[in-house]
């Protein structure tokens, strides 16, 4: 349970995180008014705590004994499906604002974020692993 909880709180403060670097540029670009009234933003901060379980929570097939690739489309698969579905629900990604091309773009543009942001964290605890391992090997 204790790795669960850490799993979902670990996904919610990167997808936080991320939900208030990119509002802060929707905000600029956006005229008076018009970016998030009390239930927007209460929607679009269900969908931020939505998107980190959906990416924080699959993160515990990492310590299965499954293979990398495996591991990956499931994580992946399930946080970009929920990603996909609070885009689709909260209008980011509207056909009506652009024709189908623009919203396949901001689609594409969002999984190509989750997958440099995976990559990222990848780097982060190969790099660690690699570390404990030359420290066990010292101590030998």
């Amino acid at each position: 349970m204790k790795k669960l909880l850490s799993a979902a709180w670990g996904g919610i403060k990167i997808a936080s995180t991320v939900f208030v670097i990119s509002s802060f540029f929707v905000a600029l670009s956006s005229e008076e008014g018009v970016f998030a009234s009390t239930s927007g933003m209460l929607r679009l901060c269900i969908s931020t705590f939505a998107i980190g379980l959906g990416f924080g929570i699959p993160s515990l097939i990492y310590e299965t004994e499954l293979s990398m690739p495996v591991k990956v489309l499931v994580h992946m698969g399930i946080g970009c499906a929920v990603m996909i579905a609070a885009a689709i629900v909260n209008g980011w990604a509207r056909v009506e604002n652009g024709g189908i091309l623009v919203s396949l773009a901001i689609i594409a543009g969002q999984v190509a974020i989750a997958f440099i942001i995976w990559f990222i964290q990848y780097r982060s605890a190969k790099k660690l692993a690699s570390e404990m391992n030359s420290r066990l090997k010292s101590e030998k």
